[in-house]
């Protein structure tokens, strides 16, 4: 007799692979590590470049100091001109009026100041200095510089620097920064505002200099804009782009109702300095835009530049979807918000 056949289960097949949807959840979860990996590293960029932006600037403001420590007096403003520089403070007609004239056309700033006095460096005379030949208007070589004499441009406040005497004895100063090799510094050719790649030696012959922030963007030096309008104290005339954007956006109502109205110090918050500092340094942040210039939104009449005064234009108290209005205060807002402000 047979004994009976034992049925004897089969195992499950073995599965070698993943499926489908277990491979898209994979693909999924490593696209989401990723993107937050990709988003905080952005902003620790982001954020490191404004600290050392920040920095930068702070060493800026103590080479200004010791500047003044040397020589009495805050270097002037450098206006470009027809190719050759200009001291707009110099012109006998400079303080006459504070919305026109030269330090209104300079927009009260430069961008070469910083490197012609705090370095020493750049082609400053200009063409047809010297016979057309590459003229030391500081009077050194390379980083460092001689007095700027009495008139604190060698010679040439009056008549622009293509005009000055270099000095060939006396004291060397400087340079008061640490240019770190050129890393800090962008070639700016005559009448051009395109930034060459960092420099190192650092040339003179031709080339003008701008300190640059992080972003590759030239710092302004900001100096004598407007703080009284008439007998009273008054930043109405000054240029937007010094303000914080909470500022402006909580005096622009008061603007757009009364353009002439007068608004008081503690009207200004923090931004109340502007009405004593002696200067300011002024970086435009990532997005490399001050809150004025040639794509913004533009100043009302023949205005050269952006007044506190005109934000009741970009801010209007009652605005309606699509308002154009709106939509340039907006961009106006991102960019002062991005701004980064150094005074003493």
């Amino acid at each position: 007799m047979t004994e009976p056949r034992r049925h004897i289960p089969r195992a499950a097949p073995r599965r070698n692979a993943f499926t489908l949807v277990e491979l898209l959840v994979v693909v999924v979860i490593m696209l989401i590590v990723i993107g937050i990996v990709v988003v905080a590293g952005a902003t620790i960029v982001a954020e490191s470049r404004r600290a050392s932006t920040e920095r930068l600037m702070g060493a800026v403001a103590n080479a200004l100091e010791m500047f003044r420590a040397d020589h009495g007096y805050y270097p002037p403003l450098l206006s470009h001109n027809n190719g050759n520089l200009h001291v707009p403070e110099a012109q006998p007609n400079a303080f006459d009026s504070f919305t026109a004239g030269p330090l209104a056309d300079a927009r009260f700033h430069s961008v070469y100041s910083l490197a012609a006095y705090l370095v020493g460096v750049g082609d400053l005379a200009g063409e047809g200095a010297g016979g057309g030949e590459y003229t030391e208007v500081d009077g050194v070589p390379g980083p460092g510089l001689r007095s700027p004499g009495i008139d604190r441009a060698w010679g040439g406040a009056i008549d622009g620097l293509q005009s000055a005497q270099p000095p060939t004895t006396g004291r060397t100063f400087g340079p008061y920064i640490d240019v770190a090799a050129g890393r800090n510094m962008r070639q700016v050719r005559r009448g051009d505002v395109t930034s060459f790649a960092p420099i190192s030696p650092i040339p003179e012959q031709n080339v003008r200099f701008t300190i640059v922030d992080r972003w590759g963007t030239p710092i302004r030096y900001y100096r004598y804009w407007p703080t009284r309008e008439g007998d009273n104290a008054s930043l109405a005339n000054a240029p937007l782009e010094l303000f914080s954007s909470d500022t402006v956006i909580t005096l622009a109502p008061a603007y757009s109702s009364s353009p002439n109205a007068s608004l008081t110090p503690e009207q200004l918050g923090r931004d109340r300095v502007l009405f004593d500092a002696p200067y300011a340094l002024l970086s435009a942040g990532p997005d490399t835009l001050f809150g004025s210039g040639p794509d913004e939104p533009p100043a009302s009449g023949s205005q050269q530049y952006i007044r506190l005064r005109d934000a009741g234009q970009y801010f209007p108290a009652q605005a309606s979807p699509g308002d154009t209005a709106a939509e340039a205060g907006e961009r106006l807002r991102r960019r002062l918000t991005d701004n980064i402000r150094v005074t003493p």
